[in-house]
């Protein structure tokens, strides 16, 4: 899946892909000049379904998203010491798929956790996973994200800041779009 990202004036471009060779796209990062941003982080996040009715203060998602279904979630994830409490939401904008992103940094996951609870939002799945981040600043890539899931195949993420830079990055790493 291939999409358009906003948040915060930040347009970014996101493709993922499912049951990666990792050793196989670990060679291609490399010989494209991409460096490993630290070792593998454990991962702890907890999903939350957003509210059946949801209005905020400013007004701005409303009138965004007036009279139409807003899908999307609520995340708190734990990344090493870092905590961060995010809301995702999902809209069209000319035809993209796009995702509205607020997070914000926090000091504890469980307290996180009861905030979005006492907003409404209800408790979905609870995951972790390994991550290891990758910079390719040579291709324009922004990151790319190896997760794997306990008894799953890779997960590869990978964002870029233009749409020219994603196909560039996608084709060099012979990560295959389909």
């Amino acid at each position: 899946m291939r999409r358009l990202r906003a948040g915060g004036g930040v347009v970014e471009w996101e493709q993922r892909f499912a049951d990666v060779d990792v050793k196989s796209l670990v060679r291609a990062l490399k010989k494209q000049g991409g460096r490993p941003a630290g070792g593998q982080e454990l991962f702890s996040v907890q999903f939350f379904q957003l509210p059946q009715t949801s209005t905020f203060k400013d007004g701005s998602v409303a009138q965004v998203m007036e009279g139409r279904h807003v899908s999307g979630f609520g995340r708190v994830r734990q990344e090493g010491s870092r905590v961060s409490l995010t809301i995702k939401k999902f809209i069209e904008v000319n035809g993209k798929k796009m995702a509205e992103e607020s997070e914000v940094k926090v000091d504890n996951f469980a307290d996180a956790c009861n905030v979005l609870l006492a907003a409404g939002f209800r408790r979905q799945q609870f995951q972790e996973k390994l991550r290891q981040t990758w910079k390719v600043p040579a291709m324009g890539v922004k990151e790319v994200v190896i997760d794997v899931y306990p008894g799953l195949n890779a997960y590869v993420e990978v964002e870029c800041n233009t749409e020219a830079a994603m196909d560039e990055a996608t084709k060099a790493l012979g990560l295959d779009p389909a």
